[in-house]
């Protein structure tokens, strides 16, 4: 398997690949990589994850031989420009949305601010996290998890947000088909997307971009900032509003039934669809 990835990736522009059959979390291990030097396009690729993170330590669901599980440490990044966690996010995004429509025809979206959803379900999760040295920003580590395979799917999941995989897209496309993505594939597509943006991003250009693929654009939303101990959604602290945009530093704008807007900035905030005729 790890010589079949190095030679489906030999193409990219990549710094050292490391494959592991099982890993704790790539996420995790581009920061122990981080720990003894500063490698630049480093990628981290596992068959499967025992530990797997999304945001806030919730648990990514990444059995063996289903899914995509891989993270890419990027620190060649302009010293004139500041990168977030939010700004990888964002190419991350993007990168898989691309990949979906170019590899499938599948209509891939962006649920602000971290999770790509395709004919409403969610396909991806991207957890972005920033490696500091002292007061120096040495690396953002991209980490994403794609279900890929029907395998891939948890039991249990969200009735409002349900999760899918790319093949059961794929089935419900062409019913009349039986198709299996290619891991391997989409694995290159979605590197090359983000390979690309990186080399040609400007602030106006990724929110462009990012905000064309906006999902549940002029559609009713609940943000949820607040959440339990168990990482489920509470009915405190919730926000209700139309999704209108993005604004440049990349806060979700929306306007509630009043008439007045507001920001939600990135954080512990999740976003959920209303009925329609609110």
């Amino acid at each position: 398997m790890k010589s079949t990835i190095h030679d489906r990736l030999s193409d990219l522009p990549l710094g050292e690949v490391r494959y592991f059959d099982q890993i704790d979390s790539t996420n995790e291990e581009a920061k122990r990589w981080l720990e003894q030097e500063t490698p630049t396009r480093a990628l981290v690729v596992a068959d499967e994850q025992t530990a797997g993170r999304g945001r806030s330590g919730r648990r990514w669901f990444t059995p063996k031989n289903s899914a995509l599980a891989f993270s890419l440490i990027l620190s060649d990044f302009s010293k004139d420009a500041t990168p977030t966690p939010a700004w990888a996010t964002s190419l991350g995004a993007l990168a898989v949305c691309q990949a979906m429509e170019d590899l499938y025809n599948l209509p891939a979206t962006i649920k602000w601010p971290n999770d790509v959803l395709v004919f409403d379900r969610k396909i991806c999760g991207i957890l972005s996290e920033a490696f500091w040295v002292g007061d120096s920003l040495e690396a953002i580590i991209l980490g994403l998890g794609i279900n890929v395979a029907p395998a891939s799917i948890p039991e249990q999941t969200d009735p409002l947000l349900p999760a899918a995989c790319i093949d059961d897209c794929l089935s419900m496309q062409q019913p009349s088909k039986t198709i299996s993505a290619d891991r391997w594939q989409i694995l290159h597509a979605v590197l090359s997307y983000i390979l690309s943006w990186q080399e040609r991003l400007s602030a106006s250009e990724l929110m462009h971009a990012w905000e064309n693929r906006l999902a549940y654009r002029d559609k009713w939303v609940q943000a949820y900032t607040e959440v339990n101990a168990a990482g489920v959604l509470t009915d405190k602290k919730t926000k209700e509003g139309k999704v209108m945009g993005l604004a440049i530093d990349g806060s979700l704008i929306l306007i509630d039934g009043l008439g007045s807007i507001f920001h939600l900035k990135s954080g512990e905030i999740r976003l959920r669809p209303v009925e329609e005729n609110q």
